[in-house]
């Protein structure tokens, strides 16, 4: 048995997918994180603003892939171990081979996520296809 997502999950469901958006018109992936920590957790996020053209650019990938870097680096996400992941927290995991795609953890095992062409969507990243694309999970220092 899967335990309960939040009852506010359901106030994120319908953001559509909005490269670089960062409010309920629509987000991107991590619009879509930082929008749920900053209204639920009362915790800012940098927004990254003009640091890349958008997740769609595929030759953006590797400048997503060096701002999560810097933000890990930063120090305001501490890495967690897996299967210890709670409300809140951030999961990291690769598209097209490049960690460059951020999920928010409702209930263990399951996240939501803002993905172009589907939206605001939740992701059950225990599934076996998503062993090899899940690198990591993180938590806000204000959260320890």
């Amino acid at each position: 048995m899967r335990d309960p997502l939040p009852e506010w999950a359901a106030d994120y469901s319908k953001v559509p997918f909005r490269d670089m958006g960062r409010d309920h018109a629509g987000c991107d992936c991590w619009g879509l994180h930082g929008l749920i920590l900053k209204e639920r957790a009362g915790v800012e996020m940098p927004d990254f603003d003009g640091r890349y053209e958008g997740t769609t650019a595929k030759q953006d990938g590797p400048v997503i892939e060096g701002l999560i870097q810097e933000g890990l680096g930063a120090g305001f996400y501490h890495k967690i171990a897996n299967r210890t992941e709670r409300l809140f927290d951030g999961l990291l995991y690769r598209i097209e081979g490049l960690p460059m795609h951020v999920a928010t953890i409702l209930a263990p095992g399951t996240a939501m996520h803002c993905i172009e062409g589907r939206g605001t969507c939740l992701l059950r990243y225990r599934l076996p296809v998503f062993q090899n694309v899940v690198l990591g999970f993180y938590r806000h220092r204000s959260l320890i």
